[in-house]
């Protein structure tokens, strides 16, 4: 014998602006447990930016560049997220985590001129560098070297792609080679592995 099937009431999200920001930039929002939250938005280049979100969380608040890309987050534990942007590209340029606290971190981001790719992030105790192939933006190296040891070891991977003279679309990825020298680690993908 199957059990009953009790009816249960529908737990819903509901808004009290559904796909629009309230006049005074907030939007209050209702979870499945009842819980009335109200977020504040910011208007940059005619789009809405999360700006506050006093409940649950008092702290919780963000500002933007002119550009609408962040420019300080606070968080829960109000800790204090800091950002820069190449305004021209809107590419985080640097990164600063738990500002003004012991625990504090920054990541710097070097871009390549031609492509959105990075070429070389800089955070506490370790570089990446990013080779790419100057046409097509791929891949060819990635270097991380960590900075804060006494031996400065490097890791490097290296990766090659196709080319329609192999039977295949050009530009995919062929083979990766890894770090290490001890032991065969080279992955090599054949041409069965990509639709032709």
């Amino acid at each position: 014998m199957r059990p009953a099937i009790r009816a249960t009431p529908c737990r819903c999200w509901r808004s009290s602006a559904a796909s629009n920001v309230n006049t005074d930039g907030t939007v209050r929002v209702t979870d499945p447990l009842d819980t009335a939250r109200t977020y504040g938005f910011s208007r940059i280049h005619d789009a809405a930016r999360m700006a506050s979100q006093p409940q649950p969380c008092d702290a919780c608040a963000a500002t933007y560049d002119a550009n609408g890309n962040p420019d300080l987050r606070a968080e829960f534990n109000g800790h204090q997220t800091g950002y820069d942007f190449d305004l021209a590209r809107n590419l985080e340029i640097q990164r600063i985590e738990a500002t003004t606290t012991t625990e504090e971190r920054t990541i710097s981001t070097q871009w390549h001129t031609g492509f959105w790719l990075p070429e070389l992030i800089t955070e506490p105790g370790r570089t990446t560098a990013f080779a790419h192939d100057p046409t097509t933006g791929n891949l060819l190296t990635r270097t991380d070297a960590d900075t804060d040891t006494a031996t400065a070891e490097s890791r490097t991977w290296s990766y090659d792609y196709t080319s329609a003279a192999d039977g295949t679309l050009a530009g995919l990825l062929g083979s990766k080679n890894g770090p290490h020298e001890a032991v065969s680690d080279v992955l090599v993908l054949t041409s069965s592995g990509y639709y032709k």
